[in-house]
Formats: C-alpha cells, sequence, structure tokens
C-alpha cells in the first residue's frame, strides 16, 4: 500500500515540477530577452570582446557565471599580459642598451680637455633615449584613452539596463541611487579625464623631456610628489564615494524589502481562493529576476575588468621598466638619463593609478548593489 502511494505520488507530482521548473525557465529567457541584456555584448570593444571570449565569459546569461573556468580566465589575462608587454620590454630594452653606449662614450669623453664635447655628448645620450621612449609612451597615454572612451561607452549602456531590471525586481530605490550615482561618475570621470588630464599628462612628459635634455628644471621631484599626492587623493575619494554608496544602499534596499514583502502579502490576502499562489507566482518571478540581475550584475563587471586590464597592465611594464632603467642609469653614471626615466615613470605612474581609480569605482558600485540589494527576493 506504502509502495502504491508513494508511486502515484511520483506520478503526480514530477510532471509538475518538470513543467514549473519549464514554466520558471521560460520566464527567466522572456525577462533575459525584454530586458535588453543580450544586446550589452554589442557596447564591448573588440579587445575587450576576445578577451572574454577567450575566459569562457561572452555572454550575460548565467550558464556563464555559475561555473567560470579560471584556467580560461587565466589564460585570457597571460595572452593580453603577453602582447601588452611587447612594447615596453622592446622600448626599455632599446633604452637600457642606449643607457650602457651614452655611458662608454661619456667615459671617453670625460678623459678629453674640451668641456664642450662632454655636454655634447650627454645632450646626444639623452636624445637618443627620447627619441626610444615618446613614440611608445604616447601610443600608452593613447591607449589609456580609447579605453576610457569603451568603458564610458559600455558603462552607458549597462546602467540603464540593469538598473530596469532591479526596479522590475523590486529594488527601485536601490536602482535610482546606483543608477544616478554611476551615471554622474561615469560621464564626470571620462569628460575631465579626456579634455582636461590626459593632455596636461602629454604636456607633463613634454616638458620632462624637453628639460631633460635642455638641463634647465628638474621635475622629476614634481612628478614624484604629485603621483604620490595623487595616490592619496584618489584614494581618499574611493573611502568616500565607496561609503556613501553602502550607506545609500543599505537604506534603499531595507526600504526595498519592505515594500516586496507588502506587495507579495497584498497579493495574497486580498484575492480569494487563489491569493496564495499568486504570492508564490510573485516569488518566482523575483526569484528569476534577482537570478537575470546577478548575472547581468557579474558580466557588466567582468566587461569592465577586461576593459581596463589591458592598459594596466601595459603600465605596469612600463613603470617597472622605467625604474629599472632608471636604477642602471644611476649605476653607470649617467644622471641626465636616469632623471629623464623618472620623470616618465612618475607620469606612467599617475596614468596607472587613475586607471585603477576607474576600474575600483566601476567594480565597487555594482559589487555593493549586488551585495546589498536584495529586495525581499
Amino acid at each position: 500500500m506504502k509502495k502504491l502511494i508513494i508511486t502515484l505520488l511520483l506520478i503526480f507530482l514530477l510532471p509538475a515540477s518538470a513543467q514549473a521548473a519549464q514554466s520558471e525557465d521560460n520566464s527567466y529567457k522572456e525577462l533575459y530577452e525584454s530586458s535588453g541584456a543580450a544586446s550589452l555584448e554589442e557596447n564591448i570593444s573588440k579587445e575587450t570582446g576576445e578577451l572574454m571570449e577567450m575566459s569562457g565569459i561572452s555572454s550575460p546569461e548565467y550558464e556563464g557565471m555559475t561555473s567560470p573556468d579560471l584556467s580560461k580566465i587565466f589564460t585570457a589575462v597571460g595572452s593580453s599580459l603577453k602582447e601588452q608587454s611587447k612594447n615596453p620590454l622592446q622600448a626599455c630594452l632599446l633604452i637600457f642598451l642606449l643607457t650602457i653606449i651614452c655611458a662608454l662614450v661619456g667615459g671617453v669623453s670625460n678623459t678629453l680637455e674640451d668641456s664642450s664635447s662632454v655636454s655634447t655628448a650627454r645632450v646626444a645620450s639623452v636624445l637618443a633615449v627620447s627619441i626610444a621612449m615618446i613614440n611608445p609612451v604616447l601610443q600608452f597615454i593613447g591607449s589609456i584613452g580609447r579605453a576610457i572612451e569603451y568603458g564610458s561607452a559600455f558603462e552607458k549602456a549597462f546602467i540603464p539596463v540593469f538598473a530596469g531590471i532591479m526596479v522590475f525586481g523590486g529594488q527601485a530605490g536601490t536602482a535610482g541611487g546606483y543608477a544616478t550615482l554611476s551615471m554622474l561618475f561615469t560621464e564626470i570621470s571620462a569628460e575631465i579625464l579626456s579634455s582636461f588630464l590626459l593632455p596636461v599628462f602629454r604636456v607633463i612628459f613634454a616638458v620632462s623631456v624637453v628639460s631633460s635634455v635642455s638641463n634647465a628644471v628638474d621635475i622629476s621631484s614634481l612628478t614624484e610628489s604629485a603621483d604620490k599626492a595623487m595616490k592619496w587623493i584618489l584614494g581618499f575619494l574611493s573611502v568616500i564615494f565607496g561609503a556613501v554608496m553602502s550607506i545609500s544602499g543599505m537604506v534603499a534596499a531595507s526600504a526595498d524589502t519592505v515594500a516586496s514583502k507588502a506587495a507579495k502579502f497584498a497579493v495574497s490576502s486580498s484575492v480569494p481562493v487563489i491569493g496564495g499562489s499568486l504570492g508564490d507566482a510573485f516569488s518566482s518571478l523575483q526569484s528569476c529576476v534577482g537570478l537575470l540581475k546577478n548575472s547581468v550584475g557579474a558580466f557588466g563587471i567582468v566587461a569592465v575588468g577586461f576593459t581596463y586590464l589591458p592598459v594596466i597592465l601595459q603600465g605596469i611594464m612600463w613603470c617597472v621598466g622605467l625604474n629599472l632603467c632608471a636604477g642602471a642609469s644611476d649605476m653607470l653614471a649617467v644622471p641626465e638619463i636616469s632623471k629623464l626615466l623618472k620623470s616618465a615613470a612618475g607620469v606612467v605612474s599617475m596614468l596607472l593609478t587613475i586607471c585603477i581609480f576607474m576600474l575600483t569605482i566601476l567594480i565597487m558600485t555594482a559589487g555593493i548593489v549586488l551585495t546589498l540589494g536584495k529586495g525581499g527576493a
């Protein structure tokens, strides 16, 4: 008798469970298609798309987010590092060889009594290193500008989609705060960096080269001080921004949770007979929206990360290479080249700090929303 009852229960419950799972899957697909999440892939750059495809995360659908392959991700990062290290390594190797040649020429010139030949040899050595360094560093600054442009374009497409999903899932307060702060930060920071800071850094780099050649003004200490000050300022701003986002997110998430539970209670209690079923359907819909929100949010974080990853890796390689070459020039007693390389390393370090700051803030905002914004689901 017990076996018969269990068999009958399985016969009736298994098809219902399968139908419910299929219905929930269909609901997710409908939400995914109507939310505009599928179009986010069109707003990433070609290089970013290749890296994401190599890492196995090329779509905001949840299948690619539930079980990421770490080996593929490390392969993508290694491929980017290999590609981005070509220009810094080639330039720094050439600078190191020129430094050795300049040290030898300077040693020979010092044995001469004519001081003009010594001065000419030093100017020629700085010019040779400058020529080897100027074009690659300017290309790096240009690649930062493109990364900021691509990242800003993706954020402008991602923020409305992500906020719309949160609103549909009962997180209107959280979505409003996130969309406002993120859009303001994206617009203002991209405009300031592209229209003001990048041109200023080009000027600083040019002045450092000219000052090293003419030996008129030493701005290496100025760039080092500016680099330290910028790191402290950006670190402070990131803490303030994160605190504001966290506090506003917690308050908005609590309000969204209360509103969501109140709506579920109203549906369950006000509709006779089928009110409980409607409440369960409401919870199921919220679960689908929560899954979509987490998948799209994770995709946005990965996309932003891979947008800035190449220039960050290249900036790290430039900082390491230029500082090593500056140390080598100090050992070889070529202070003019050391001064030039330290100034260039200071400019690159400031640019690298800005890129890391942009990446940190954009990831922080999405991460805080994903962590705090549950919306009662």
